[in-house]
Parts: C-alpha cells; structure tokens; sequence
C-alpha cells in the first residue's frame, strides 16, 4: 500500500466521505480538522511529529477552497489579500518537500467563490502541482444547481467517488518539475510553554480516535 496524507477541512473528516474510500486502497494519515483554513494546513505541514509522513508520502492531497470561502464571507470575514497571502504560504511549503500533490477543488459557489477558487488554480499551475477541479466538471456538466443542493459539506457519494478515482490513479500524480528558490517567513510552532505567561492558562486535552491535543485556553486579559 502506499501512503497518503490528508490536509483539509471538514470534507475530509466525514466519516462516510472521502478519507472512508482513501482508506480502502491506501494507507492513509489524516491531518484534516474542520472549520479550519490552509492556516491549519500549513500548521500541520510544520509540525514535527508529521515531518516522518509527509516526507514518506506517495501523494499529499489538500482541498481548502470551501473553507476559505466560508472564513471570507461568514466566520472572520477574511479579505480576499489576506486568503491569497495564506494560501501562497501553504502552496510554496507544499512544493518545498518535493512530494506529488494534488489539490482537490469542490464545487461550492458563494460569494466571490470564482475568485478565490482561480487562486488555488494559479497557484497550483504557479508551481506545478496536480488539479482535480470538481467545480469545473459541474460547470462544464451543467450541474452546478446539483451541487448547490448540499452547501458546504459536499454529497459524501460524490466525494468518495473522487476519492476512489485518485486512489486507483496515484501514480499519475508526479513530483512538480518546477525549479524554484522559495523565499518567505520562517514559521515556529510555540505552545505556552514557550511564552512568557500572565495569569493560568486552562489546559485541556480533547482526544478521539481522530485527534489528541494538548489546548491552551486563553481567557480575556491573560
């Protein structure tokens, strides 16, 4: 089996919807958290408990589109400069571990959502890396009102459907053939552990059989 890494929102937690039919031909490592942006993407990229697989991945899949359309007209009201400065961090760090990559863009139209899902596409053709574009097979199909139907959280049919085809075809995927040299920030990951703290921290440990994290939570005035 070969293995898979999983970067995404809530479309790729469902247990019923993509990761369910990854997991029937690949190995897969899931570092999906929903209600999340490519921040969290890029987050989970830098952490260095997950170097080991994304360097051992045959294929990083990442689907962003829904959720930074959700954050820009719902949730934070994020500008449009501010999504593209993000996902250009998340597109430059995903070229930089030299692994094939496909982005995988869902239908979803919302506002400016044309907009934000040509970002994806030119930075992923910017550097090179594999597309499956759902939103232009439901234009071209003349389904988009089908797609509507189901808002943010994708037809988990459909979803296992594209998951099914990626996993039968995972050695089309290639490493990008770009030649770059990537200059931005340097990211670090610090907890409060790290920090010089004012006041208690509550800390609280979630886990499932998904996820088990240690939270800080910071109150008002700490």
């Amino acid at each position: 089996m070969k293995n898979i890494v999983l970067l995404s929102g809530s479309n790729s937690v469902m247990v019923n919807g993509l990761q369910k039919v990854l997991k029937e031909y690949e190995n897969v490592i899931n570092l999906a958290l929903g209600g999340t942006t490519s921040l969290q993407n890029l987050y989970e990229l830098k952490r260095e408990k997950n170097q080991e697989a994304i360097q051992n991945a045959d294929l990083i899949i990442t689907e962003s589109v829904i959720i930074k359309l959700d954050n820009h007209n719902i949730r934070e009201n994020l500008s449009l400069s501010i999504i593209f400065k993000n996902l250009q961090y998340l597109y430059a760090t995903l070229y930089t571990f030299n692994r094939p990559v496909c982005i995988l863009i869902l239908p979803y139209r919302f506002k400016n959502y044309q907009i934000v899902i040509n970002m994806h596409r030119f930075l992923a053709n910017y550097y090179g890396l594999y597309i499956v574009d759902m939103q232009k097979h439901y234009q071209n199909n003349e389904i988009i009102q089908f797609g509507n139907k189901f808002g943010a959280h994708q037809l988990a049919v459909v979803n296992r459907n594209a998951g099914k085809e990626i996993a039968k075809n995972i050695d089309i995927f290639k490493i990008s053939k770009k030649s770059f040299d990537i200059n931005m920030p340097e990211f670090k990951i610090v907890t409060s552990e790290n920090m010089q703290r004012n006041g208690n921290f509550k800390i609280f440990n979630p886990n499932n059989s998904m996820y088990n994290e240690i939270v800080y939570c910071l109150e008002k005035r700490e």
